[in-house]
């Protein structure tokens, strides 16, 4: 097909061609011919970044839903957790899930938790025994940043509010709380695990400030499954 033109050789050139691949992987495998005819002019689109991703979605839900039902933390939340991919088809079905969720619960405005519930039906959370093989603190600090979030309804809280709740939750289980280093590398493993989100964010006269979220995992199921799990260690 691409060498129509090669048949009008001295005639106008009215035929050109488009191709469009989600990568050039396969470029090398095609002979020279075929390689020198398709690679004039390459246009590489690099993945959306979080902020891009926020103006495809505004755009969609201005068409798409009534004013209101959307807020803006939840189209953030969307194109953050979409942002990993860049994906804006996967950042449009997280929404779409999420409304169904707010839909089934009779809810006039899609919530936080309603993301968390759609991006977990697509990417399921993860196996009981990355949870189980958890450090004791380790779970306490997941369950206090479970709670804190559900306290604030964000999707991010700080690493100050975090440790608060923690602290109170060491006095129910009757643990002696970590410091604050130690409760930092626990962050970090939490992360490195994918169980949380972590972002630094800069605060005028405060300096930098670490956020930790619970992105693509309900509230609801983390708290309760971890706390299930602290009880049976408490309990051996």
């Amino acid at each position: 097909m691409i060498r129509m033109s090669d048949e009008l050789l001295n005639q106008p050139q009215r035929i050109s061609f488009i191709f469009i691949a989600r990568s050039q992987v396969f470029l090398p495998a095609l002979d020279k011919s075929t390689r020198s005819t398709l690679m004039h002019n390459i246009i590489k689109f690099n993945p959306y970044t979080a902020s891009e991703l926020e103006d495809i979605l505004k755009a969609r839900v201005e068409e798409a839903f009534y004013e209101g039902v959307v807020g803006s933390e939840v189209i953030s939340m969307v194109a953050d957790i979409a942002s990993e991919t860049g994906d804006a088809r996967y950042a449009l079905e997280l929404l779409w899930r999420a409304a169904k969720y707010a839909e089934l619960e009779g809810k006039r405005k899609i919530e936080l938790e309603h993301v968390r519930k759609a991006a977990s039906d697509i990417h399921p959370f993860v196996r009981i025994e990355v949870l189980r093989n958890l450090l004791l603190h380790e779970k306490i600090l997941l369950l206090a940043i479970a709670r804190a979030l559900k306290a604030v309804d964000s999707a991010y809280v700080t690493m100050g509010e975090v440790e608060e709740i923690y602290k109170i939750l060491c006095e129910e289980f009757s643990e002696k709380p970590r410091r604050h280093t130690q409760l930092w590398e626990y962050v970090q493993n939490l992360r490195n695990l994918g169980l949380i989100k972590t972002a630094v964010t800069t605060v005028k006269r405060k300096g930098r400030s670490t956020k930790i979220g619970l992105i693509e995992v309900p509230i609801e199921t983390v708290e309760r499954e971890v706390l299930a799990l602290i009880w049976r260690d408490k309990s051996e």
